[in-house]
């Protein structure tokens, strides 16, 4: 099942297969993305993820990277 939009490299098809790869080993996930949430969490934590956190981050932005990593750390903790 292909849940995210596509546009290229990780962000569509490799991305959510590295993902789900994670999720069956029962990782905790950060889901990134720019413009469009994914709308699956359930799916992750159907395949097994111990929890699901999508963050929206700007990458060319240092405050949003740091949110992104402050976010993803609290977590995992």
């Amino acid at each position: 099942m292909y849940l995210f939009p596509s546009t290229a490299g990780s962000a569509g098809a490799i991305g959510q297969a590295i993902a789900e790869c994670f999720a069956v080993a029962g990782a905790k996930l950060v889901l990134v993305f720019n413009r469009t949430p994914p709308a699956a969490k359930e799916h992750f934590t159907g395949l097994g993820a111990a929890d699901v956190l999508a963050v929206q981050c700007n990458v060319a932005e240092l405050p949003s990277c740091e949110e992104l990593v402050r976010q993803g750390f609290a977590k995992i903790e």
